[in-house]
């Protein structure tokens, strides 16, 4: 039995089915139960445990910010104080021993966003109208389209864009109405996360760092994600979304909040030739933003001179001696080897050496995907677990503190060896590497308003 004021519940279903007095069970997709701030919470729990495990007894959890709500026996009850999202975990154990887990979240929202404001004309977002310099024209395997990820059924168009930066920044998209995509990738950070791990709709933290989104379209692999899980941006932007911790919503609830707008049917019509909201539709207009995120103003491409292919050489003109003497260290470095040439994009996943034994193993044994060096200044915390607060300790780090992990990548063993490599450098040409990884700021791009919040 539940008590409330008001009930939605969603768990797949289609937006248009009646609220429901239970939990189902067995569902793949998060459950989502919908009250109101005040609302007085009973819900059994645990009876909507599945299968084997049906009847056994249970251990339910609630996440740390509670919002008034308790455990009692079998139930979960209390008056659910202020706007949130608390998630709760269900474990049985069945008569063979196997331990089966779901989780709902139980959602108070805050009242929904405003309406977006958009210029008359929209911004131009289509690479093809944009003065992108030579090496991001290129076709060979140095130039910026051997590594670009768009399909050719979700190009980038300035109507599909602009559709996809809404989204981004609404925060609709969450059950509570208090994260959107920008919560996490800010703009003046790179669209990074200042802090080690974000901080959810549930109010709690997210298991890795939020990397930046610079250039995100070009990898060599269609591998996105830390650990490299997801194969398309399409895919990869609708994960959040339904993240228990993240953003703690259901698609059909999504969908069924932006039909409820009278903004988004003529930017969906504008997008796609019809004005039909569906959860694909989100991801592809999402991921059209995501690779409008071009980085191509940074030093690093107006000192560069105009013809030239995509390697940088070891002395650029327009780079002070300083800068310089950095990129030769980031070339003899290897570290343009994983942060690929002008792209500065991702390649393959590696360990590199933060721990021996790694406690997320990531996409396996430690390894996980870099970084892009765009804007690499204004992403901090580095590395997926946000460990170093600045670049000195990073090149401190590749420097001396790479660990003797099983996996290491051959990139940062000595040659011949298993050992860890050393670089063994001075404070002069820690000052120069420093310089160097300065000439990836854009800081264009980090205040360009057609990538703004049009929310504020």
């Amino acid at each position: 039995m539940i008590l409330l004021p008001l009930l939605v519940l969603l768990a797949g279903c289609g937006a248009g089915e009646a609220p429901r007095g239970s939990l189902p069970a067995g569902q793949d997709r998060p459950l989502l139960l919908l009250v109101t701030p005040g609302s007085v919470v009973d819900v059994d729990a645990a009876a909507h445990v599945s299968g084997k495990a049906a009847g056994a007894d249970s251990t339910i959890t609630l996440s740390p910010g509670s919002h008034g709500l308790a455990v009692a026996g079998r139930r979960v009850t209390g008056t659910f104080a202020g706007v949130g999202a608390v998630r709760v975990s269900v474990a049985s154990r069945d008569s063979d021993g196997v331990l089966t887990t779901i989780e709902f979240n139980i959602v108070a929202p805050a009242p929904e966003p405003g309406r977006p404001v958009l210029p008359d004309r929209p911004f131009t977002y289509d690479d093809l109208q944009l003065d992108l310099p030579p090496s991001y024209r290129e076709s060979r395997q140095s130039g910026a389209p051997y590594w670009d990820t768009t399909p050719e059924t979700n190009p980038v168009s300035d109507a599909g864009a602009t559709l996809g930066r809404v989204l981004f920044y609404d925060k609709r998209l969450s059950s509570t109405n208090t994260h959107s995509c920008g919560t996490c990738h800010q703009q003046k950070h790179g669209f990074a996360e200042p802090r080690s791990f974000s901080v959810g709709a549930t109010g709690e933290p997210t298991r890795r760092n939020a990397m930046g989104l610079a250039n995100v379209r070009y990898s060599l692999r269609d591998r996105f994600f830390a650990d490299a899980r997801v194969r398309t941006l399409e895919s990869l932007a609708l994960i959040p979304i339904q993240d228990h911790v993240e953003m703690a919503n259901t698609l059909p609830n999504m969908v069924a909040k932006l039909q409820a707008t009278d903004f988004y049917p003529p930017l969906f019509q504008a997008a796609f030739g019809s004005a039909q909201i569906s959860a694909d539709r989100v991801g592809m207009a999402l991921a059209q933003f995501l690779r409008s995120l071009i980085s191509y103003r940074a030093k690093a491409d107006t000192a560069y001179p105009e013809g030239g292919n995509s390697r940088f050489p070891e002395a650029t003109p327009g780079f002070t001696a300083q800068e310089n003497e950095g990129l030769k260290l980031l070339i003899d470095g290897n570290c343009l080897h994983c942060h690929v040439d002008r792209v500065l994009t991702m390649v393959d996943p590696a360990n590199t050496g933060l721990d021996v034994e790694s406690v997320d193993p990531g996409q396996g044994d430690g390894t996980f995907r870099a970084a892009s060096l765009r804007n690499i200044r204004h992403t901090a915390p580095y590395m997926h677990d946000g460990r170093f607060q600045s670049l000195r300790e990073v090149i401190d780090h590749y420097d001396t503190g790479v660990k003797p992990a099983q996996s290491l990548s051959p990139l940062l063993r000595v040659r011949n060896g298993d050992a860890p490599r050393r670089l063994n450098l001075t404070e002069r040409q820690k000052r120069a590497l420093e310089a160097a990884l300065d000439t990836f700021t854009d800081s264009a791009m980090l205040e360009d308003p057609k990538f703004s919040d049009p929310f504020h």
